[in-house]
């Protein structure tokens, strides 16, 4: 398995054989964690779930290279035996407790609707006065849920400009420097408090 960091489109491939069992799913991010029938029953069009295998050793490297960013990172899975490939985005990787090795993943099939949780990266610190003063950055959220129109506009990290802000300022979702093609989950998102500038001596 070649993942080629350098592939456009940051779409990377990932053969399916054997190890691990992957339920696969098409449609929404769930929060609630019902996913539903397995036919998609419910009317709305969805795709089976499907069981398939894939390469342990293979996903572990993936997961021990990329960590919390996998899950925000679409891949091409080819399954033997069939054509074509399917866009996918894993999601709760299981880990043996001893080990750490993979037991299990779900594959969640990549649509415009999947609600994606993107890091969020933080730059310009070094623009701002309040915090080149000694003040600090608190960060409230790690990740924010977007939606990609295509998989080609998935981004890595999200970024949110620190240059302006004193003591007490809030950062918030309306903050984030959002990519082409890329829109917050829902609208309540913007109002999400990010990160709070604090200063060492009242913690506030």
């Amino acid at each position: 398995i070649d993942f080629d960091r350098a592939r456009a489109r940051r779409i990377y491939p990932f053969p399916c054989h054997r190890v691990v069992a992957v339920a696969s799913r098409c449609g929404h991010d769930n929060d609630s964690g019902d996913e539903g029938s397995d036919d998609g029953g419910r009317g709305d069009g969805a795709a089976p779930r499907r069981l398939v295998a894939v390469c342990e050793k293979a996903l572990g490297r993936e997961l021990r290279a990329r960590r919390a960013a996998v899950e925000n990172t679409v891949y091409e899975l080819n399954i033997q035996g069939e054509a074509g490939t399917e866009l996918v985005v894993p999601r709760q990787v299981q880990l043996r407790a001893a080990t750490s090795d993979v037991l299990s993943a779900n594959f969640l099939r990549f649509s415009p609707d999947l609600v994606l949780r993107v890091p969020l990266r933080f730059v310009d610190a070094g623009l701002n006065q309040t915090l080149r003063r000694g003040a600090y950055l608190h960060r409230v959220r790690h990740a924010l849920g977007v939606r990609c129109a295509d998989a080609a506009a998935v981004p890595e990290a999200l970024e949110v400009s620190c240059a302006a802000g004193g003591k007490g300022h809030v950062y918030h979702g309306t903050d984030v420097a959002l990519p082409p093609g890329v829109r917050l989950a829902t609208p309540a998102h913007a109002a999400h408090a990010l990160a709070v500038v604090k200063t060492k001596e009242s913690g506030g």
